[in-house]
């Protein structure tokens, strides 16, 4: 299956995270990526694998110097009491041989 026929049965809103050859591509809202340079060049593309990426980050993970969370500027879908979490989906692309 390739890239276009994956994003055709998700929603706009979703998060994904596109990964090539160990490489971070795209990470973001799938509804901005379709609308982008990028898209025209990878819709194309075999994927080889999905999974989930749930992000569970310390709200004050600055001042603790701990791991920042994917998109650090973004509201996070839930707070506890001092973590957040997102959902990501993760594709990721067949390499060219």
């Amino acid at each position: 299956m390739t890239l276009k026929e994956i994003m055709a049965v998700m929603a706009d809103p979703d998060r994904i995270r596109i990964m090539k050859e160990n490489k971070e591509i795209y990470n973001g809202y799938l509804g901005c990526l379709v609308y982008s340079e990028e898209y025209e060049k990878i819709r194309d593309a075999k994927v080889e694998r999905l999974s989930v990426t749930l992000d569970v980050t310390h709200r004050n993970y600055k001042e603790l110097e701990l791991m920042q969370p994917l998109h650090p500027e973004h509201t996070p879908d839930y707070k506890f009491s001092d973590l957040q979490t997102t959902l990501y989906r993760t594709i990721i692309l067949k390499s060219e041989d």
